[in-house]
């Protein structure tokens, strides 16, 4: 139609109608190049905030299971503390008893690794700069790329080697009656009476108190514990400041997110 036109107006030499129809179809391309970019813009904006949505997510998650991780450390760290002051048996079953489940619950660990889906994501399809803002960029880059703390994954010795003092059957005792995980990891020590049959109850204490091996492997492993509960405070922390981060970035608030 716009060629016929203007081919007409060029026959009949009507400049301005040709001029006019020129106008009229840049215009016609510059709109519909507009009206793409803005779609386009419309549509990383949406991803954009998908993203942003379930990085406040993950990183609450990370936060929420850092502080669950903690406190389930510094029980472990009172239960090592108890352990190390035992000095023989009592002359009580039960009271040796309790004192095993000292032992036994000091050698218990306790994480879970950083929920990195959505970073992992953003990375392997090459989009991190769907993130606008830089220092939030590099703060989530930060956070994702330094999660490994030796603190944090260190099975120790002790626990290997408590574990070949005490036992199977009185282990066995141990994690039905004594120990609870619920179905988000989180783990509980349980009061429990000593089992029925006290047989070996007296003498795998003696084998406990008596190992000074052991017991320098249990000091190691309640440092361990003291170094965890800080990196756990400070992963936390940091992702909480990630999240008013991401929720300033939200709300427009460029003075919250650059440094």
């Amino acid at each position: 139609m716009i060629l016929a036109r203007i081919s007409r107006a060029v026959r009949e030499q009507n400049w301005f109608a040709v001029a006019l129809e020129f106008v009229i179809v840049i215009a016609g391309v510059v709109i519909g190049f507009q009206v793409t970019a803005w779609n386009a813009e419309r549509a990383q904006a949406a991803r954009t905030a998908a993203y942003l949505d379930r990085f406040i997510l993950d990183l609450s998650t990370d936060a929420e299971h850092y502080e669950i991780d903690r406190r389930f450390r510094l029980t472990v760290l009172e239960n090592g503390e108890a352990a190390l002051s035992a000095r023989g048996t009592t002359g009580s079953i039960e009271a040796d008893w309790q004192l095993i489940r000292t032992f036994w619950n000091a050698s218990q660990m306790s994480g879970r690794p950083t929920i990195n889906s959505t970073y992992v994501e953003l990375i392997s399809a090459g989009e991190l700069e769907l993130i606008p803002d830089s220092h939030l960029r590099g703060a989530l880059t930060q956070y994702y790329t330094n999660t490994s703390n030796p603190a944090l994954t260190d099975t120790s010795s002790y626990r290997t080697h408590v574990r070949g003092l005490i036992p199977l059957h009185l282990q066995r005792y141990l994690w039905e009656t004594c120990y609870e995980a619920d179905g988000n990891a989180t783990q509980y020590f349980v009061d429990c009476e000593a089992p029925a049959d006290p047989a070996d109850i007296s003498i795998t204490l003696s084998r406990l108190t008596d190992s000074d091996i052991l017991r320098e492997e249990l000091i190691f492993w309640m440092s361990t514990q003291e170094v965890a509960a800080i990196v756990l405070v400070n992963r936390r922390r940091q992702a909480l400041e990630l999240v008013a981060d991401i929720e300033a970035e939200q709300d427009g608030d460029p003075a919250r997110t650059t440094p």
